[in-house]
């Protein structure tokens, strides 16, 4: 048997033996037989999106057939055949199949005033960099185009035909191109294209007690305690977010402190206070603590039982969101595929909110970032 390679295509060639590349599920999908002989056999595999199981429209499933796996990043085997009477299909797995890990858009920073760096929940693969007409960049300042994209472990850097200024609403959108799409970090599966990413700006922790900065490889601003002990650094913005504004803040879990066998994190926070302080004044607050889960503070008391228990690790993203009149402590696990909300606090009053951060040695935040209204 001699097989051939054959783009991806939902008329399937039956009149040969061929194999199509592997290919992400990114919406519905309709399989029917193209030219027929008999003996002819396809064969390719389908990373399951969720939501969009395939139809076989013609086709007679074989008995063979396991049924397709619609779990997300599920990477199901598909064969197609013609036996001179019939098209069949069968539907397989991989013994104790387990999810892959398919890089997922977590958000997007204007990391200068001509680049925005698109973070993802997991490295993206370094030998497939699309051009820069994959993105879609939307400003309110007028048209700007991507000029073009670099891959750096979990980022993606979009170069742009022009400074965007602080004040504009900014969004960013990726349509997965015929050729060299963004991959997975081994090349397998092609990451999946989305639309209507907000952009938000890089944010600086204006004062710093017991607590020091220093510029990320990437962009923006890393943050780390600098005495040991429990949350004995801390921080807070010059700038806020406005009064019954929508927005969020937002940074990557970079490490942990060592609390005799137990592990904390930095407490990320929205205050009202404009001082600097402990953790004691923020007003919402969400962190990594010692169980092993993300734990929240409400008005000044830490150790609050979140809404839903997330276990953290490093490497997720983790902000506060206010929406309305609430507010949404949120976490984008590493590896994950969408924001998980931990805790959510009803009846916000709308007020300024400043930016707090909690620190101890060791335990540090990286690319610290927030909404662009933040003034």
């Amino acid at each position: 048997m001699t097989w051939s390679s054959t783009s991806f295509s939902t008329t399937v060639p039956l009149n040969s033996e061929s194999y199509m590349p592997v290919t992400t599920v990114d919406g519905a999908l309709t399989f029917s037989a193209g030219s027929v002989s008999a003996g002819g056999f396809c064969y390719l595999r389908l990373l399951a999106n969720g939501s969009n199981a395939p139809v076989f429209s013609g086709f007679s499933e074989s008995g063979i057939s396991s049924g397709y796996n619609n779990t997300l990043n599920v990477d199901n085997q598909v064969s197609m055949w013609y036996d001179g009477v019939t098209s069949w299909y069968a539907v397989n797995q991989q013994v104790n199949a387990v999810a892959n890990v398919l890089p997922a858009a977590v958000c997007a920073t204007l990391a200068t005033g001509t680049t925005i760096a698109v973070e993802f929940s997991a490295s993206l693969y370094s030998s497939s960099t699309p051009s820069g007409s994959a993105f879609t960049v939307t400003a309110s300042g007028g048209a700007v185009t991507v000029n073009s994209v670099s891959l750096s472990a979990d980022i993606a850097t979009l170069t742009l035909s022009r400074t965007i200024a602080g004040n504009e609403t900014v969004s960013v959108a990726y349509a997965v191109p015929a050729s060299s799409p963004l991959m997975d970090s081994t090349g397998t599966y092609t990451v999946r294209g989305f639309s209507s990413l907000t952009v938000g700006a890089v944010l600086q922790y204006a004062t710093l007690y017991q607590a020091s900065q220093s510029a990320d490889s990437n962009f923006g601003y890393d943050y780390v305690g600098t005495v040991s002990g429990i949350y004995n650094g801390y921080g807070v913005t010059s700038t806020a977010l406005p009064a019954s504004s929508n927005g969020y803040i937002c940074a990557e879990l970079a490490s942990l402190y060592n609390n005799g066998g137990y592990y904390d994190g930095p407490v990320l926070g929205l205050k009202t206070a404009s001082s600097n302080g402990n953790y004691t004044t923020f007003t919402y607050g969400i962190y990594p603590d010692q169980t092993g889960s993300y734990s929240c503070v409400t008005s000044g008391t830490g150790g609050g039982t979140p809404d839903y228990a997330q276990a953290y690790t490093v490497g997720d993203m983790y902000r506060i969101r206010r929406s309305g009149s609430s507010v949404y402590g949120e976490v984008f696990p590493v590896n994950g595929s969408s924001w998980v909300t931990v805790k959510t606090w009803t009846s916000d009053a709308g007020a300024k909110l400043y930016g707090g951060v909690a620190l101890m040695s060791s335990a540090q935040i990286n690319r610290l970032t927030s909404t662009m209204n933040w003034a």
